[in-house]
């Protein structure tokens, strides 16, 4: 049977989808959507722009600063204390929590004084861990243990341990500055550390100059007695501002603290886990290794512990690891001894006693009550306790009893407070490869098997197994068309700026090398494509092989890793962009080459950088563009909104470390003035919500154990099938007795209906029965066979016969007369309940979306373009790219607006033909030019002067709108290269819609009929009809605009459009070059509409349903090439310049073009520049020029070159060369 639950689905997933509208909102008017809060942008999509099928919500992604200023990227930073984000990650801890499915967040934790353990990680110095006043013994020692759980596995290549500062108005030491270091990079970390430490503290009275600080000429920048640093404020991050003060001669400087903060433990140590487990893998413990002990001394309050990988990382062989730090999940921190009440003493008598009641009461500490010996000596007072262990006296009390002779002098001592500050684990930024899919990232291995995201996930037990590959496995060896196995792509759906990439593999047995990969193979590309890609999903990502340009990350140290078998690995390399990564476990003896016997262990690859993304791509969800109207409601309502403009508002955001303070800053500044980084804002839109049908078998109905698996439509209707034998089975009469009688005009059949059932071999009354009932005279139906009388069916019993024919189970449940007596499923088996129930799921989804736009461009230095995707529509969708070549610089965009207007024509179709040579002898005053007139735009030669003719249908405009009744007057036609009209007809059309379609794109056109045809007249645009009413056609480089003198689309009953037919001339350079019609009003503000023309039918007259023309196959690629034979680059303003242009022929995509000037030996002289600042084009007329100059600057001697014109295909680079004369 089918589930009930489908329906519920279908509801629910419109709601879904109507909760999108939280993303933007619509003015008062109605008339424009708006995208402008911190909510919008969070409710917006990360969408993988190369991918169609992966997604992520924009506020999971961990990629954006959303504020009130808008929306930007973040900036990923090359140094990080990974403790303070801990609870932003999450993992499934399958170790202590084995088969619970787990989840833990990063966090604190204490086994004694757990409620204060978060302050070790909070990043403040002045917060602190200590015990619990209840563990303040030798017993409870044991629990002064803090464990940091960083969420994920990260890789540190320090641990800070900060305990309290001393007191307040301490000395802070001024870190020192190596006189060669420009940069933080150039830095040990441990001194980076202590910049950062020393930047968060504050002056307690300022920094005054000691001395006059002199530059190289001797004129002083800081005059003795400036102030360096003004009281309570930030002490400087930057190396340019600690070395001011180095140079100053300022090595300490007092700073802001806690009074008594607390004491450094005396004796600690910290230990890391990088998440193995102790032991084999039945082990529910994490293995901790020893990093650092300290013994407290002095005033020391900062430990810094190095660390070294904790796996063998020694590829080299030279007894050393190959790199600083380790993979790191958790750091313990366990403090080991204690004086717990003693210790300091303060003294004993009156003035111990005056220094100690000086204290606050957490530091009065124990005391010490003394006797007097008859001797003279002093003896320690003990309490008297009792055989059951009670306190009867205490020492206090035994010392105020004894006589004051007896009494010695009491001895103060000053109570330890062990506290912990901050615990600080140390590495080079954020990890950009953890965890791909929440930014729209993806993985795949070849043939579907591996796991390769385990890879990336911030777990280091759990692993992508890579076999060992070998070039047999490529795609396209031998013939094969896929990979078999061992590869691995990974894309991480954002380009970042990497420059560090790490790898750690995990052995089941400590003392094998079981895990190490043979040799570690790792490409990436910052996705420039080589051929066309086509990526639904994941899945297609074998393509990337031979797609994409890929670099080799890996040196040669790691390529053979047969001999050292080393677990980890790290490369490092000049920051660059990086998006896509293919990994494999290459053995480069080719011995064990699809081995699977003993697979490498890829159990951790992480990726670090700096800088903001070099490209982020987010979408806004599908936009109803009508307001108050749902997504359900909106795919049964007819009205629909123009495109007119999109504004935006938004600005360069760079990131700057002041040179002083050392402080991040953040500057805005006008987009306009930041070349390297772009905002690209495209839409696209859609009339369409259609349903995705997703089937499942459902098993263990109302159990524990009731499972869902996803099967096909044949599964589906199969299981359905055999509910409905059942319940078909199942509703049958124990016993069905009925009477039937010799056909006559009364109730043959007992069922009190008359004549129902005729004679016509149908069971016409749903009586399982067939021709029983029907008029006098008829011969038929059951009675045939059996005669009239009384008939006995019994309920479907197997090996039975139910119905007394004296044949068994011969007609069982299918709806079918199988023994040909008429009756219908009479005698079958008895049919099982089935032991398993479907279910369908209907999800709906917007469909027919339009292609996305071009990139949107200010107009007139505003932020504002005319929206190109077609409408009038109902649905909009809005996607913005950031891109930046400059590490330090990005976007922020705080708002876009969508102009909407109701149509001005209800449906505009388009349609391009050409005119035929019967169109051409045929004047264009014939108001009756039939279909031979005209044929579809295919097989056009390149560069040949080509007839054309752009039909354009239109219906009235929005009744329900009254700013738009006044249609439209003005025709505006892009053209691929410059045009000549010559002529136009109006007419009208009658139009139909097909049976059940209320689409108008699926309206026809029925009958054409013209009034009226204008021909040129005089100069360039006038026309004129016979009746010498004129219009406008004005011709540019790439358009034609027609200009009527009134509205062409109103006035037309329902059934019949306007339609316009302009004839004109052009060159076509390359196929897929459209024709775009638009048209407005000319007393409104520039709207446009767009004309439909992809599949729409404009007029009977010709079967196109297109605006872009077939142009034939031709051999040349390059075509009218100008080149001047002869010029004088001399300085007197005539001939100074070689223009050099051509045409570029049926190139539909960017690619690579160059002019390069050679001498007669072959030596390059120069490179000639492209007029639009492009060193790529496509099909069209390309102008370079040369001003004579070489590359080194200097006019070229006088003399006999050669130009070279190269232009770069996928199957070869084309070549024209030609001969220049430079003369003087």
């Amino acid at each position: 049977m089918k589930r009930l639950l489908s329906a519920v689905v279908l509801a629910g997933a419109f709601v879904g989808i109507s909760e999108a509208q939280s993303a933007f909102r619509f003015n008062a008017a109605g008339d424009e959507i708006i995208v402008n809060r911190e909510s919008h942008w969070r409710n917006w999509v990360y969408q993988n722009n190369l991918v169609r099928e992966v997604r992520s919500p924009m506020d999971s992604t961990g990629l954006f600063d959303f504020t009130f200023r808008g929306i930007k990227p973040k900036y990923f930073p090359d140094l990080q204390n990974y403790v303070l984000d801990r609870d932003e990650f999450s993992y499934v801890d399958d170790v202590r929590f084995r088969g619970q499915n787990a989840t833990i967040v990063g966090q604190v934790q204490a086994l004694s004084n757990d409620a204060a353990a978060s302050r070790v990680g909070d990043g403040d110095v002045n917060t602190y861990w200590q015990p619990a006043e209840s563990d303040f013994n030798s017993q409870g020692l044991r629990n002064w243990q803090v464990l940091i759980d960083l969420g994920r596995t990260v890789f540190s290549d320090s641990i800070v341990v900060q305990f309290p500062p001393l007191e307040s108005g301490g000395s802070q030491i001024v870190p020192v500055v190596p006189a060669d270091a420009d940069a933080m990079s150039n830095l040990t970390a441990e001194l980076q550390a202590a910049i950062a430490a020393f930047s968060r503290l504050n002056t307690l009275t300022g920094v005054i100059a000691p001395v006059d600080l002199l530059d190289d000429e001797g004129t002083v920048i800081v005059a003795v007695g400036d102030t360096v640093v003004g009281a309570g404020q930030s002490l400087p991050g930057s190396i340019s501002g600690v070395r001011r003060l180095n140079e100053l001669g300022i090595s300490a400087v007092e700073v802001e603290g806690a009074e008594d903060a607390g004491d450094a433990p005396k004796l600690f140590a910290v230990e890391v886990s990088m998440g193995k487990q102790a032991g084999d893998t039945s082990s529910k413990n994490y293995r901790f290794d020893v990093v650092g002990r300290a013994s407290v001394s002095g005033n020391q309050r900062r430990f810094v512990f190095p660390l070294v990988p904790l796996d063998w990382a020694d590829a080299n062989l030279d007894g050393s690891p190959d790199f600083p730090g380790t993979f790191v999940h958790f750091v313990r921190v366990t403090i080991f001894d204690s004086d717990f009440d003693t210790k300091e003493l303060l003294g004993e008598g009156e003035l111990g006693q005056i220094a100690y009641d000086s204290l606050p009461l957490e530091r009065r500490g124990l005391r010490v009550y003394q006797r007097l010996t008859a001797g003279g000596f002093v003896k320690r007072i003990s309490p008297v306790i009792d055989d059951l262990g009670d306190t009867l006296l205490t020492a206090e009390r035994v010392h105020t009893d004894l006589p004051a002779s007896e009494q010695g002098p009491i001895r103060f001592f000053k109570r330890e407070l062990p506290r912990i500050s901050e615990v600080e684990v140390w590495g080079p930024g954020t990890n950009v490869a953890y965890r791909p899919e929440r930014h729209g990232g993806a993985a795949y291995e070849d043939g579907g098997n591996g796991t390769p995201l385990l890879s990336v996930d911030g777990v280091y037990l759990t692993k992508w197994y890579g076999n060992a590959w070998d070039l047999k496995y490529s795609s396209g060896y031998a013939g094969h068309d896929q990979l078999v196995c061992c590869t691995m792509w990974l894309d991480l759906g954002v380009t970042f700026w990497i420059d560090h990439v790490v790898l750690g593999m995990v052995t089941t047995r400590e003392t094998s090398t079981e895990g190490s990969i043979f040799g570690w193979h790792l490409q990436g590309s910052d996705g420039t494509v080589l051929r066309a890609l086509d990526l639904q999903t994941p899945e297609d990502f074998i393509q990337l092989e031979s797609g994409l340009a890929w670099t080799d990350l890996v040196s040669e140290l790691y390529k053979d890793n047969n001999t050292p078998r080393v677990r980890m690995m790290e490369e490092n390399f000049s920051l660059r962009k990086l998006r896509f990564f293919q990994q494999r476990n290459d053995d480069p003896t080719g011995a064990r080459s699809g081995a699977y016997s003993a697979p490498g262990h890829f159990n951790e690859v992480q990726m670090f950088g700096r800088g903001y993304p070099a490209e982020t791509n987010f979408t806004s969800p599908e936009i109803v563009m009508l307001p108050g109207v749902s997504s359900a409601e909106a795919a049964d309502v007819r009205e629909r909104r123009v495109l007119s403009q999109i504004h935006w508002e938004a600005e360069a955001i760079v990131r700057e470390v002041d040179e002083f303070t050392g402080q991040v800053i953040e500057r805005a500044e006008p987009l306009s003035q930041h070349p390297e980084v772009a905002l690209q804002i495209q839409t696209r839109s859609s009339d369409t919500i259609d349903s995705l049908f997703t089937y499942y078998l459902i098993t263990g109905i109302g159990t524990k154990s009731e499972k869902s698996f996803l099967i096909d439509l044949v599964e589906y209707e199969g299981i359905l099938q055999l509910w409905e034998n059942y319940n078909a089975w199942n509703s049958l009469q124990e016993t069905e007795i009925f009477t039937l009688r010799a056909h006559s005009n009364g109730d043959d059949d007992g069922d009190g209906l008359i004549n129902e059932d005729p004679i016509d071999g149908i069971d016409n009354d749903g009586d399982r029965r067939i021709d029983e009932d029907g008029v006098a005279g008829d011969i038929g139906g059951p009675q045939l066979l059996r005669g009239p009388g009384r008939v006995t069916i019994t309920k479907h019993a197997r090996k039975r016969d139910d119905d007394g024919d004296g044949a068994q189970d011969e007609d069982p449940i299918d709806g079918i007369d199988n023994d040909g007596d008429n009756l219908i499923d009479e005698d079958g088996k008895k049919v099982a309940k089935p032991r398993q129930e479907s279910s369908e799921l209907i999800t709906p989804f917007f469909a027919g979306w339009s292609a996305w736009s071009e990139p949107y461009t200010p107009t007139l230095g505003e932020n504002r373009a005319s929206i190109t995707s077609p409408s009038p529509r109902k649905f909009l969708q809005i996607r913005l790219s950031i891109v930046s070549e400059d590490p330090e610089v990005t976007v922020r965009v705080s708002a876009l607006r969508v102009e909407l207007a109701p149509p001005i024509s209800t449906d505009l179709a388009g349609e391009l033909a050409l005119l035929t040579d019967e169109g051409m002898t045929r004047p264009l005053s014939d108001l009756i030019p039939t279909r031979l007139d005209y044929g579809p735009p295919l097989g056009i030669e390149p560069l040949r002067q080509t007839p054309y003719v752009f039909f354009v249908r239109a219906a009235g405009p929005d009744p329900n709108a009254p700013e738009a009744s006044g249609g439209f007057d003005q025709l505006l036609l892009l053209t691929p290269s410059r045009a000549r009209p010559t002529g136009v007809r109006l007419g009208r059309v009658t139009v139909e819609d097909p049976s059940g379609s209320t689409s108008a794109a699926d309206r026809l056109a029925v009958t054409t009929t013209f009034d009226r045809a204008y021909l040129p007249v005089s100069g360039d645009s006038l026309f004129a009809d016979s009746d010498g009413n004129q219009i406008l056609v004005r011709a540019t480089v790439d358009s034609l605009q027609v200009s009527f003198p009134q509205a062409v689309n109103i006035g037309f009953p329902g059934a019949e459009n306007a339609l316009i037919e302009l004839q004109f001339e052009t060159k076509t350079l390359k196929a897929g070059s459209e024709f775009l019609a638009l048209v407005r009003n000319s007393t409104s503000t520039g709207l446009f509409q767009r004309v439909e023309s992809e599949g729409r039918d404009a007029t009977e007259l010709v079967d196109s349903g297109t605006a872009r023309p077939t142009v034939l196959a031709v051999n040349r690629l390059i075509d009218e090439i100008n080149i001047p034979a002869v010029f004088t680059p001399n300085g007197d303003g005539v001939n100074d310049r070689l223009d050099i242009e051509f045409t570029v022929l049926t190139i539909r995509d960017d690619r690579p073009v160059e002019v390069t000037i050679f001498d007669l030996s072959g030596r390059r002289v120069a490179n000639a520049s492209a007029a639009s600042g492009m060193d790529q084009t496509q099909s069209g007329t390309v102008n370079f020029s040369w001003d004579g100059a070489s590359s080194t600057g200097d006019l070229v001697p006088p003399g006999i070159y050669i130009a070279r014109v190269k232009l770069e295909t996928d199957s070869e680079d084309i070549e024209v060369v030609q001969v220049v004369n430079v003369v003087y």
